[in-house]
């Protein structure tokens, strides 16, 4: 039985062993390396280890010894002594340079090394770039101590300085300082575009009320590969791009200027280019190890890759520049076929028409559906539906279309023609009888273009030429699934 007494004594026995069990638990709370864990920011952190006294000092004249003081939370990548020893004087002695060097071991938020899994991940740092942070490493540098904790963050010990890195364009810049003419023709490839940004008005136009602007404000220099391709400035994204060689690049030139004949031979020269290079950068980082044997550009474009032909690579703060002898890519692959569907028209003898029909049929031939246009009961002659094709080069086509004529509606069979870059152009493609229910493609002939011009070629499929009766619609319809241009090579 538990006396009253024996009850007094156990509850005492318990709230001393709890007491001393508590005490000895708060003892190695405050003892002086969680002390500091618990309230110290991570400037003080790292400021009262002595194997960083030198990183504790960039901090502190660079100012961001403040700036990791804060209530908000960072990531801090502090080099050793060690590694910090022989830092370039170019870096240390100037104030620019060293806020920036500092800048590129902070990050906003907090990372430890268990947020990373089996792949590195890119981690925006206060420089404005971003850093390669694995398991084991940031940059290049490996961590020898990870994951020390302060009040507001997380700081890694690392064995060598981070610096920071140019980007790909930086990079691009440079060889084109060395004398590579691809990449001179990157850079130099600009062009005057209207922004209002900055512009300064000088006056009002009397006739149209529209804003006069003092010159040379109301417009800003672009680069049109960063512009229509891709950004290679870009921090938040990575690339890898590739450079031919100077031989390449003229061979490549060679090949392509017969596609883009022009009256000048600059204009040439520049569109032949201009199809080379926006071609040879791709999104993604691949080093060396990690190249594929095709890239496929941006313009669906597949090119050959091969490691035997790169003489130099480099890597950057968004990716990797390569400078290559040679990217195999076909001519059929930079000069496909071009396929017009019927139901893309975007002109026609009226516009727009309820005379004008998108049918979706099943194909017979080939299985599934397809779309066609079908033009009836019009009541016009030579009524047509019109197409704009964009970037067509110079070289001989093969044309063809696919007309399926299975309508009771027509006579079998009816007319029709393409016209080719005029509507009243008669003498390429004649009059051709669509006969009934053909689901195959039907050659009508040769065309060929010239001149590149601005690389567009009008094309119209015209109706019969007869006047138009209650009689007669049976016989100048129109319809069309598609067309195939097929360039010599």
């Amino acid at each position: 039985m538990l006396t009253n007494t024996s009850w007094i004594k156990s509850i005492m026995v318990v709230t001393c062993l709890l007491a001393a069990g508590c005490t000895r638990k708060w003892e190695e709370h405050n003892a002086p390396g969680d002390a500091i864990y618990v309230h110290n920011n991570l400037y003080q952190q790292i400021a009262a280890n002595a194997s960083l006294s030198r990183f504790a000092g960039f901090l502190k004249q660079t100012g961001y010894a403040d700036t990791i003081s804060l209530s908000r939370t960072f990531t801090v990548w502090a080099p050793t002594d060690e590694a910090l020893k022989n830092l370039d004087a170019s870096v240390v002695n100037n104030a620019a340079s060293l806020k920036k060097f500092v800048a590129h071991h902070i990050a906003a938020f907090s990372f430890r090394t268990s947020d990373v899994q089996k792949a590195a991940v890119r981690v925006g740092l206060m420089d404005g770039k971003y850093g390669s942070f694995a398991v084991d490493s940031f940059e290049d540098a490996a961590i020898v101590a990870a994951n020390g904790v302060a009040a507001n963050g997380i700081f890694h010990t690392i064995s060598a300085a981070a610096a920071s890195r140019g980007n790909c364009w930086d990079y691009v810049d440079s060889l084109k300082a060395g004398g590579l003419a691809m990449a001179a023709y990157l850079r130099d490839n600009q062009y005057r575009a209207q922004d209002l940004t900055n512009a300064e008005q000088i006056g009002v136009n009397p006739d149209t009320g529209e804003p006069i602007y003092k010159p040379g404000t109301d417009s800003v220099w672009r680069n049109k590969f960063t512009n229509e391709v891709y950004d290679l400035k870009r921090e938040d994204s990575v690339y890898t791009v590739f450079v031919l060689a100077n031989t390449a690049f003229d061979a490549e030139r060679v090949r392509f200027s017969p596609f883009y004949a022009t009256g000048t031979t600059d204009s040439t020269t520049n569109l032949a280019r201009w199809n080379t290079v926006k071609d040879l950068v791709v999104p993604g980082a691949y080093a060396p190890e990690q190249l594929p044997d095709t890239i496929v550009s941006k313009y669906g474009v597949r090119i050959g890759v091969k490691k035997s032909a790169v003489t130099s690579w480099h890597k950057t703060s968004n990716g990797y520049v390569y400078v290559v002898n040679e990217m195999p890519v076909t001519l059929e692959q930079k000069f496909p076929d071009f396929i017009v569907q019927g139901e893309n028209y975007n002109m026609a003898r009226v516009m727009p028409s309820a005379s004008i029909f998108t049918r979706t049929l099943v194909d017979s031939f080939a299985g599934g559906t397809f779309k066609d246009v079908f033009v009836y009961r019009h009541g016009i002659n030579q009524f047509y539906v019109g197409y704009r094709l964009n970037n067509v080069y110079t070289t001989t086509y093969k044309v063809y279309w696919r007309v399926i004529n299975n309508t009771g509606l027509l006579a079998h069979p009816y007319v029709q023609r393409l016209a080719m870059g005029r509507i009243d152009n008669t003498a390429t493609f004649p009059y051709t009888n669509i006969v009934p229910y053909n689901y195959n493609e039907v050659y009508l002939g040769e065309y060929k273009v010239t001149n590149y011009g601005n690389g567009v070629l009008s094309m119209y499929l015209v109706s019969a030429n007869i006047t138009p009766s209650g009689s007669n619609h049976n016989q100048n319809a129109l319809l069309l699934d598609y067309l195939r241009l097929v360039p010599a090579r």
